[in-house]
Formats: structure tokens, sequence, C-alpha cells
């Protein structure tokens, strides 16, 4: 038997790996240089060329862009349907339009509300609003807790957006604003609402301690949320006894309003002249003595709300669809807002 020496066997092993390292390197190499294949290219044979290049099969992006822009002209659809709805029952509690312009008492940017309805509309999450405030926000007078305001703002804002509208309410009857800045966790979860409607009616403005803790909750939220803040003023028991209209609101919320870009909105400055002709009597709660704003109140809070939450809506969703529309003309240079 002829012996194969160790420097030959060794020689034979190195030649063995080498063909080895050889094999397995160029094998890596040759499928690295292959391109990827995209799912839509599985059935191409080689060489074969099919109606329509990667880019333009390819539509995972440009198809999500088309389906936003979709839900956008939807939601512009639905908004044009309510405001038919809004006008009818704008007629309905005989409030001619210089009543609602009045209902502003003061105006703001809406800077929050505008980044909260751009991002509802173009992912299409679900909108939360919420209220902090005292008896009038928590039912007092109304035969059932869906009378109360908030719940037809949200209703009617489902509508607008086709999609359900969550509804926190951390109202407590005789609560003030300062009890609700020390009870605020306990009452409602602040990170989860877009909208916040704070109303403190009589217990903030006609107490001794008057309205100082609206603007220290004011202060508390703005610094660590995200939500719009909306002021809203109730019409008050004494108003339509004493045909007057106090409003305390003018030394109170609205100097707040313009410092922290807060919107007001007053029923008892817009109603002012139903309250001195002594036109106002239902507007005010009979099955409990006359100690809270009636139905038909609540109904024109809603109302009055409604109209800035849609127009500031309808803003924002024209606004996205005319920065696409022009990004479309420039060939898509410039970057689309979905």
């Amino acid at each position: 038997m002829t012996r194969v020496g160790p420097v030959k066997s060794v020689v034979f092993i190195v030649l063995v790996c080498a063909m080895l390292i050889i094999y397995v390197y160029n094998t890596h190499v040759q499928t690295a240089r292959q391109p990827a294949i995209r799912p839509w290219q599985n059935d191409l044979k080689s060489g074969e060329i099919v109606k329509g290049t990667a880019d333009e099969n390819d539509k995972s992006v440009p198809k999500a862009h088309n389906e936003i822009e979709k839900r956008i002209l939807k939601i512009i659809d639905n908004i044009k349907l309510e405001e038919g709805s809004m006008t009818d029952n704008q007629k309905e509690l005989k409030i001619n339009n210089n009543v609602v312009v009045k209902s502003l008492a003061c105006d703001s940017s809406m800077s929050r509300l505008k980044v909260i309805f751009r991002d509802i509309l173009t992912t299409g999450r679900t909108l939360t609003i919420g209220v902090i405030g005292g008896s009038i926000s928590a039912g007092g007078g109304l035969s059932h807790w869906n009378k109360v305001y908030i719940y037809g703002v949200a209703e009617s804002l489902r509508r607008m957006l086709g999609s359900p509208v969550n509804v926190s309410n951390g109202a407590v009857g005789g609560m003030g604003s300062r009890d609700s800045l020390v009870c605020l966790h306990t009452l409602i979860n602040v990170s989860q609402v877009d909208i916040l409607f704070m109303e403190f009616a009589y217990n903030d403005f006609y107490t001794i301690f008057g309205g100082s803790g609206e603007e220290s909750l004011t202060r508390y939220i703005m610094k660590r949320y995200q939500a719009q803040i909306l002021y809203l003023n109730f019409i008050h028991g004494h108003m339509i006894l004493r045909h007057s209209c106090d409003l305390k609101e003018e030394s109170r919320s609205k100097p707040l309003c313009k410092y922290y870009d807060v919107p007001s909105i007053s029923l008892a400055h817009a109603l002012c002249p139903l309250i001195k002709t002594d036109k106002a009597d239902d507007l005010w709660s009979h099955s409990d003595r006359k100690k809270h704003p009636s139905e038909k109140a609540h109904r024109i809070a809603t109302l009055f709300i409604l109209q800035q939450l849609k127009k500031t809506l309808l803003e924002v969703a024209e606004g996205i669809l005319k920065v696409n529309n022009a990004n479309k003309v420039d060939g898509g240079d410039r970057k689309s807002v979905v």
C-alpha cells in the first residue's frame, strides 16, 4: 500500500478548503448581485417585459395617499350635509345668524385644534372630546344625561367624520375650577382628550372665590397636554329673573382667552337681547325650580360649539387637499401633506 506523506496530506487539505471557500464566495456574491424580487414580479419570466414598470406597479404608498384623499373628500361631503341639519336646527330654535356670530365671545387661532384635526384626517384615528365643569355639564335639570350639550356635539362630529367619537364627561355638580384642578386626574384623563370644554358657570363667577382658579387650571393643562381648550359660558338663573346680562366672563374668561389663545363661547353674550326683553323663560329648566338651563339651552350651546368646530374641520380638510393637488401639479417635487 502506498502511503501519502504528511506534506502531501496538508497540501491536499488546503486545496480542498480553498476550493470550498471559492465556491461559497461565488455563490453569495452572485446572489447578492441579483435584484430583489418584489411580490408583483414573481410571475415574470427572465427578461420578459410586462405592462407597468416597477415604480408603476409598486403603489403601496400612493395607494395609501389615495385612500386618505378619498376619506377627506367623504368628510367634506359629510360636513356639507351636516351644515344642512345645523341650519334646520337653527331655524327650529329660532336663532338667527347674528346671534350665532355673537356666541363667539372671544376668538382664537384654534392652532391646537388644527393640528388635532389634521392628525385625525390623515391617520383615521378616533376623536375624543371631554368636559370639566359643574352641574350644568353634569346634566342638572335635564330629563336624561344624554341631553347635555357635549353629547349632541359628539353625535354631529361622528356624522361629519364618519367614525366614532369618544366622550369623557368629568363634570361634577357644585364643582368649580379650583376643585377641578385639585381633582383633575380623578375626574378625567386629559392626556386622552383632544377637545376639552371648560364650563364652570355659577360655581366660578358668582362665588367669593371668583374665577382665579380658571387661570390656574388653564395654565396647568396648556403646559402639560395637547388638548384644545374651549371655554363655555352658560346663562344663569339670576340673569333671567332680573332680566339682566351680568357678564362676569368679560372680566374673567375673556382676558384668559386673549392671553392663552383659547376660544370662548357664551350663551349669555349671544342671548342677552332675549334675556332683557323677558323672552328667555324657555331657556331655563322648570323641573328643578329654574336652577339649571333647559334642554333647549343645551341644544343652542351645541349649535354654537359646532359652528366653530365645523369651520375649523372644513378649513383643515380643504387645506390638505389643496396642498396635495398642488403637489400633483408640480410632479411630486413638493412634499405631500398625507
